[in-house]
């Protein structure tokens, strides 16, 4: 379970995002204070979250391999989803959990 490594507020306020504005707030297991711009003090508290990590996702260390890969798929030398499961397999087994969550959330 991916949301496994992430904080359970962080994972619930995403699965309610990704429902947003169609689903049932009830649906993430509590009452949640539904007004005006909620979604956004929602959304800004999982970015605060993720801003806040003591180390980023993905590494310093790891910094020129991704601007290799993002130059690599600008040419068209690969694909995006090859170069990121390539890359993705070099990141520690956390940072890689939390990363595919955050990204399956964006999509």
């Amino acid at each position: 379970n991916r949301s496994s490594d992430l904080p359970y507020w962080v994972s619930s306020a995403m699965d309610f995002l990704k429902k947003w504005p169609h689903g049932d707030p009830e649906e993430c297991g509590f009452t949640l204070p539904i007004y005006d711009g909620f979604e956004k003090d929602v959304l800004m508290a999982v970015g605060d979250y993720f801003r806040s990590l003591s180390q980023p996702l993905i590494p310093s260390s790891m910094f020129d391999l991704h601007r290799a890969i993002l130059g690599s798929i600008q040419r068209g030398k690969t694909t995006s989803n090859q170069a990121l499961q390539l890359a993705s397999l070099l990141l520690p087994p956390q940072n890689r959990a939390q990363l595919l969550y955050l990204f399956t959330f964006m999509g």
